[in-house]
């Protein structure tokens, strides 16, 4: 168990603290550590959706890792795995330009639409956006949209074909994610990285504590 409360007041980082000079390094050195004990792990996200895909970037699709993940919802837990058979619809893509910037927009809506608010953020913070990549399902978001972990696998790996199609010009365009999607999906999307570093993955203040928007 790596418990990182002592660093939050709830979904906030207390003051001194930093995601990327505190969390990272203590996220990257557990999950590796736990990579050389075993080739089999089972991994519980009770974490920030940016800790869940920092954990797919560590044990990508090249670790040779074995991982099953351990997806709460509204029926329970339940264990997913990339392998385990599931399917469901794919996501529609819309893509947009518009701006004149070099980065690029991510808005995944599963669970919830964030299309509105990420948008208003989007302008609200002047992000250097010049491209909008929205991914949603016809039916609409959903808490039981995605079926399993090979759904959700598959769901990753068409995003992430997207956003590299979208990076052939400038492989070092900035993508700014925004996502309401079970900690599992960002896990697997984190596993493909490779195809959309340079990123930032936003976090809402679903507490309405905040600033009531992205941070």
């Amino acid at each position: 168990t790596l418990s990182l409360t002592d660093d939050f007041r709830q979904r906030y980082l207390q003051n001194g603290r930093d995601w990327q000079s505190t969390i990272r390094p203590r996220v990257e050195s557990f999950l590796v550590a736990a990579a050389a004990r075993s080739r089999h792990l089972r991994i519980i996200l009770d974490a920030h959706a940016s800790i869940a895909f920092l954990a797919g970037t560590v044990l990508d699709v090249k670790s040779g890792i074995a991982v099953q993940l351990v997806q709460k919802g509204r029926v329970g837990a339940r264990i997913w795995r990339a392998d385990d058979g599931t399917a469901g619809a794919s996501l529609v893509e819309i893509v947009m330009t518009g701006g004149g910037g070099r980065d690029i927009a991510v808005f995944l809506s599963a669970a919830q639409n964030v299309a509105p608010q990420a948008r208003a953020y989007t302008i609200k913070a002047r992000l250097n956006v010049g491209k909008t990549l929205e991914f949603s399902f016809t039916c609409g978001p959903g808490q039981q949209s995605i079926a399993g972990g090979a759904h959700g696998a598959a769901l990753a790996d068409q995003m992430a074909n997207a956003v590299r199609r979208a990076k052939a010009e400038d492989p070092d365009a900035v993508v700014h994610l925004f996502a309401s999607v079970p900690n599992s999906i960002l896990f697997y999307l984190g596993q493909q990285h490779q195809a959309i570093a340079p990123c930032i993955v936003y976090e809402f203040d679903f507490d309405r504590r905040g600033n009531k928007s992205y941070h």
